[in-house]
């Protein structure tokens, strides 16, 4: 310790609170919204209730965010653990603080003038990164139509510097959206808007080309990547980039796609068009042949190796298939999972025989009329979760989950942000043995009645 004349010590006085203050911008991850909207909301409260505050303990510990004091805030750890701790009146105070703090579209225009500045302040300069990371590069395709706010939040929890990212905004969307991505976009060598935008229609073709667009346009600028996947701007992660590299390097080149049992048939043999911007079934049936003799379905929540990409872009039967495709509802479905299983497709799997779905880990999404939970509110019969989702979600060994919206319910976006953080900064032990039965079972296979992702 400095011991300081009297003389000397305003001075002293003056120089140790700089000193602090140094010390505390220079720690990552201070200073989060979450965290400083809980404390300010803790304080409020506890000053009119007089409630006694809850000391940390260990459940908390492990879900620790990077703030300035190293503890989760403990209203995400009390969620997290759905022990019902936190009174609804804190939460909902809560919500509405951050969610009159989400930036409009047209901030971001402001906040990127400095780029420097806002690259730091917004965290993606702080992140750890380690050579098992850098030796798996991954490419992402993120398709949005709204919300520069929640893409901004997805972006900088997945941003690394050796990955690369195509951001495809729908061209349907209004100018300030398309601006302010671009200017976030122009913060970054890796980060970057798709050199050509489609206008995204629900359940029809567009939606292959927007994606496709964003697979062509990482091809030509990145020759290391290994993985591509594919991103609504409604989605995030429930795992850190170690982790996700980690999972994905026990594929071993295999797609990660998923192929159901039954397939939509009245989808694919009548003729479909537009109708005041909706897609609509004619009673006209398709008489050209399709030039793949069996059709599956699926999601198209993939990650898919480089190599398929490259197939998907070059081989002649991709190309004729997905213009067969052109008059379909719903071709999203069927594009990536019929090909896949196709016996030259890179990746496979090929054409296995199917007994039972063939699963992906990529992607938990909880469907309306599933034994999955939903806490939140069904969209078009998926789920968007909500807090009450948070203790279920971080069991989750996927990848990502499906979906969410920052202006329903903007907690549980903040405290799975806190979380992928702290296991940033902190990693902690997969339970590969568990990944690796499901690469070869291609299905999830409990044990002790629960799925552990990680090891104790």
């Amino acid at each position: 310790m400095v011991r300081c004349k009297r003389k000397w010590l305003t001075l002293c006085i003056l120089f140790a609170v700089l000193a602090y203050k140094l010390v505390k911008q220079s720690r990552p991850g201070s200073g989060s919204p979450v965290y400083n909207q809980v404390k300010q909301t803790e304080r409020s409260l506890t000053t009119s209730t007089g409630d006694a505050k809850e000391k940390p303990d260990n459940a908390a510990a492990a879900y620790a965010s990077n703030n300035p004091s190293q503890e989760i805030p403990m209203m995400c750890a009390n969620l997290i653990k759905g022990d019902g701790i936190i009174h609804e009146e804190i939460v909902n105070k809560t919500i509405n603080r951050l969610t009159s703090t989400l930036v409009a579209d047209r901030g971001f225009a402001t906040l990127t003038k400095n780029c420097t500045r806002f690259v730091n302040e917004r965290g993606y300069g702080r992140k750890p990164v380690t050579k098992e990371e850098e030796d798996f590069p991954l490419a992402f395709g993120i398709l949005m139509y709204t919300s520069a706010h929640q893409v901004e939040q997805l972006l900088r929890t997945i941003y690394r510097p050796h990955n690369i990212y195509c951001i495809h905004v729908d061209r349907k969307s209004p100018a300030v959206l398309h601006r302010a991505m671009e200017s976030i976009s122009g913060c970054f060598d890796n980060v970057f808007i798709s050199s050509r935008l489609e206008k995204v229609i629900y359940a029809s073709v567009s939606q292959i080309h927007a994606e496709m667009n964003c697979q062509r346009d990482v091809l030509k600028r990145n020759k290391k990547w290994k993985y591509f996947i594919y991103l609504p701007g409604q989605e995030f992660p429930l795992k850190t980039n170690l982790e996700i590299v980690k999972i994905l390097k026990e594929l071993r080149g295999q797609n990660d796609i998923n192929i159901v049992m039954e397939v939509p048939t009245e989808r694919l043999i009548y003729r479909h068009t537009f109708v005041n911007g909706l897609i609509r079934r004619t009673s006209i049936r398709k008489t050209e042949i399709c030039p793949l003799k069996t059709i599956k379905k699926g999601t198209v929540h993939t990650s898919l190796s480089r190599e398929f990409v490259e197939f998907l872009h070059n081989s002649d039967i991709a190309k004729r298939f997905l213009m067969w495709l052109n008059d379909t509802k719903s071709p999203e479905e069927q594009f990536f999972n019929s090909l896949a299983y196709l016996d030259e497709a890179p990746g496979g799997p090929g054409p296995v025989k199917l007994e039972r779905p063939f699963n992906a880990l990529s992607r938990i999404t909880a469907w309306y009329n599933h034994s999955t939970p939903c806490h939140g509110q069904y969209v078009r019969n998926v789920c968007v979760y909500s807090w009450r989702d948070l203790s279920w979600l971080v069991t989750q060994p996927h990848l990502f989950a499906n979906k969410f919206n920052v202006k329903f319910d903007s907690l549980v976006l903040e405290c799975l942000e806190e979380i992928i953080n702290y296991r940033t900064f902190h990693p902690t032990a997969l339970n590969i043995s568990m990944y690796q039965q499901f690469v070869k079972d291609r299905s999830w296979k409990p044990s002790g009645g629960a799925l552990r992702w990680q090891l104790p």
